[in-house]
Parts: structure tokens; C-alpha cells; sequence
């Protein structure tokens, strides 16, 4: 089935320019910190929406692409956020997550059509990733080091994968079903995960301009 694009799609799609624009003007810093981590993360997404796009201007499923970008996902910013959190005892937690989800998300794709969308899989991966962020958030109410929120920039990346994958966590629980029995609602299911790709990626945008912050103060974690 071919999903109708729209403006809003066109536009969650090019706004990745965003972030890496942002990310390459400030690229010293940001690769002296963990921010590299999702700077390269957008790298790689270039030649994911390349790919996307491809399969959908010749009529064809790439949905395998979205079930890919979820173990894509859990393995980038569980590394993003073992860099930044400074609990031992937390990194432990992380890992061994990461472990499981991954375990459970390939028990999930077992047998699977993997140009169906893995609805199962996707959530997974959506739970690891909003208990990682809310694991941040606890760890940064509770520090004293950072004066300013608003300039400290995992505040900006940590809030753009709290919101993004919370937001696409109730999306998946029912895309499977609306894409596989070809809903007459799916170009209004899919514009809002659109909406919410669109905000992550201006977020990290933000997060990648405030990269200096961690190099000028060498208090915070980077």
C-alpha cells in the first residue's frame, strides 16, 4: 500500500538538513563531547531517508527500513545515554536492558514479513528508549552542576527522545494493524508521527548548537 505524502512529510523529511547543518558548524565541539553520538546518528540517517524515499517514488513497501531504524535506535542512544549518565550502578542498568530489548526485538522479528511493519518490536525499542530518557531527567534533577537548563545541550537531546518516542510508542501499538488492513485514516495516522519526527529533529538541532557549553564548562558531564 502507498501512503498519500503531504507537505508535512516532505518537510519531517528535509529537516534532518536542521541538525546537520547545525551540528557541522559546531563540529569541533561536538566531537569532543558524547553529542557526536547523535551528530553521527543524522550521518547515517542521510542515506536512510535516500533509501526511504527511493522505494517510495517506485511504489514499493520500505517498511523493513522503519523496523531496521528501531534496533538502529536502541543501540545509538543507549550508547548516547551510558555516555552521559555518570551511575555505575545505572550503567549496569543500561546495559543490561539494552541486552534484553535487543534479544526480545530479535525474538520478535523471528519469522516476521520484515516489510511489515513489527509493531511488537517497535515498542520495545520506544519503552528501552523513554525509560532511558526518564533515567536521565532523574539523574539531572538531582545534579547541582548545571546552572542553566536551557543551555546544557543533552537537556535539548534528552527532551527530543522523551517526546519523540513516547509519542510514536501509542503509533506503533496499533500501526500494524492500520497499515496491514489498509485503513482509510493512515495519512492522518502517519502525519503525526511525521509532526513528531519534525520536532526531534529540531531539537537535536538545538541540543548540537549549545555543543560549546560542555567544552567551555568542564564541570558538567559531556
Amino acid at each position: 500500500m502507498i501512503i498519500a505524502f503531504t507537505l508535512i512529510d516532505y518537510t519531517a523529511s528535509s529537516m534532518l538538513i536542521f541538525p546537520l547543518l547545525i551540528g557541522s558548524i559546531n563540529i569541533e565541539d561536538v566531537y569532543k563531547s558524547s553529542l557526536k553520538i547523535v551528530f553521527n546518528y543524522c550521518l547515517i540517517f542521510i542515506f536512510l531517508e535516500v533509501l526511504g524515499w527511493y522505494f517510495v517514488l517506485n511504489h514499493k513497501r520500505n517498511h523493513f527500513i522503519s523496523n531496521s531504524i528501531a534496533f538502529l535506535d536502541v543501540l545509538v542512544f543507549g550508547y548516547y545515554y551510558y555516555s552521559i549518565i555518570k551511575s555505575n550502578i545505572q550503567k549496569k542498568i543500561i546495559t543490561g536492558l539494552l541486552i534484553f530489548a535487543l534479544l526480545l526485538m530479535i525474538w520478535a522479528s523471528i519469522g516476521k514479513d520484515y516489510n511489515v511493519i513489527n509493531s511488537f518490536s517497535q515498542s520495545i525499542a520506544n519503552i528501552y528508549l523513554i525509560f532511558l530518557s526518564l533515567l536521565f531527567f532523574y539523574q539531572l534533577l538531582n545534579s547541582l552542576e548545571i546552572t542553566n537548563l536551557f543551555t546544557y545541550p543533552h537537556f535539548w537531546v534528552g527532551t527530543a527522545i522523551l517526546i519523540y518516542f513516547s509519542g510514536i510508542f501509542f503509533i506503533y501499538i496499533f500501526s500494524e494493524f492500520i497499515v496491514n488492513n489498509k485503513s482509510k485514516n493512515i495519512t492522518q495516522y502517519w502525519q503525526i508521527k511525521d509532526y513528531l519526527l519534525l520536532l526531534f529533529r529540531i531539537l537535536i538541532g538545538v541540543g548540537l548548537y549549545y555543543s560549546k557549553e560542555l567544552v567551555e564548562n568542564k564541570t558538567v558531564i559531556k
